[in-house]
């Protein structure tokens, strides 16, 4: 209801300051709130026994997937930051447009094996080459985009082994490398470090080796690293450089951290080789009691709260909502290749 004012002036007064309010731009701590954040995922099926796997995108708007352009013979299938996919042949990089049309070459390594690929939010590509043939060496190569010089790095590596991880920072401005086949080009003389975290200039920045090879990193925050080495579970912080053990004899795999960086799920055996999955929680860098998930295996953050992962030796995907503990089919199988947070609005 509206109430009465005590006298024709005050009402006057009161519709000229409403009519001097019209048009005026709203205050920023008056803006209206950020649209909610949905996720894609791009999910590769079980391979045929030719290795060929089709690739389907998951959209949590619509709850659906559908079928991609994809080819059956690709790998490691990403999200462009504009929202198209690009996928990976032996030889070279390609992009198709979800809505179709003609697609784009964005790489080609005419003496390597493009092993490895990522996409920076401002459409910087990196890409991991191998050589098969032993003292050509592999390279980094970084694109900026815009279609400026490509920066190469040489890398003492060869092909083969297991396959190498390419991820940018959350903040876009720093490379991380996952390469285990550092670790056999090291062996012959100074130690190569299999976990590596370089500049966009190709810099170094850091590189474990006293540890022995580090392997399964993950980021979780702009300059801060956790990553597995001989001392078990370790956390860098890249702005302050120091790193520390936090999990001392800790064998973990395939660590991912939650889209916001305060969560890192993990996948832990027993003496069996049973898996089950954990979570750390990276405020206080400890495993949060009472979150264990048993038989659990390769997880992998879609949304702050929500889990996907399978059950061990199956294909199905699983859905886990790690605030209400709570677990539904997904109706996918297969394995997460790539996830991609939309905010709306």
């Amino acid at each position: 209801m509206l109430v009465e004012m005590r006298s024709g002036g005050a009402l006057l007064l009161a519709l000229a300051l409403l009519l001097g309010a019209c048009g005026r731009a709203v205050p920023e701590s008056h803006a209206p709130p950020p649209g909610p954040v949905t996720y894609q995922a791009l999910v590769a099926g079980v391979p045929d026994p030719e290795g060929n796997a089709l690739t389907r995108r998951f959209d949590s708007t619509s709850d659906r997937s559908q079928p991609t352009a994809v080819p059956s013979n690709a790998s490691d299938a990403r999200f462009t930051p504009a929202g198209a996919i690009s996928y990976l042949l032996p030889d070279s990089i390609h992009t198709a447009e979800p809505a179709g049309g003609p697609r784009r070459t964005e790489a080609t390594s005419a003496a390597r094996v493009i092993a490895a690929f990522d996409w920076n939010d401002d459409g910087t590509l990196a890409y991991v080459a191998h050589s098969a043939v032993p003292g050509i060496g592999s390279r980094l190569v970084i694109e900026p985009s815009g279609g400026g010089q490509p920066l190469s790095v040489s890398l003492p590596a060869t092909g083969g082994g297991a396959t190498p991880e390419l991820r940018f920072s959350p903040d876009g401005r720093l490379l991380l490398l996952v390469d285990p086949a550092l670790a056999a080009a090291g062996a012959a003389g100074a130690a190569t470090a299999t976990v590596q975290v370089r500049r966009l200039d190709g810099s170094l920045v850091f590189g474990p080796t006293a540890a022995g090879p580090a392997s399964d990193a993950t980021w979780a925050g702009a300059e801060r690293l956790y990553f597995q080495d001989g001392r078990g579970v370790n956390v860098a912080d890249l702005e302050a450089g120091t790193t520390r053990t936090i999990l001392p004899g800790v064998r973990w795999y395939g660590p991912d951290a939650s889209p916001d960086g305060r969560s890192v799920v993990f996948e832990v055996r027993d003496d069996l080789g049973q898996p089950r999955l954990e979570l750390l929680d990276t405020a206080t860098d400890a495993v949060l009691a009472g979150f264990e998930r048993d038989g659990g295996s390769r997880p992998r953050f879609v949304s702050p709260t929500e889990v996907w992962f399978h059950e061990a030796g199956g294909a199905a995907i699983v859905s886990l909502d790690i605030e209400r503990r709570t677990e539904a089919p997904t109706g996918l199988s297969g394995g997460v290749t790539d996830v991609r947070q939309v905010r709306a609005g």
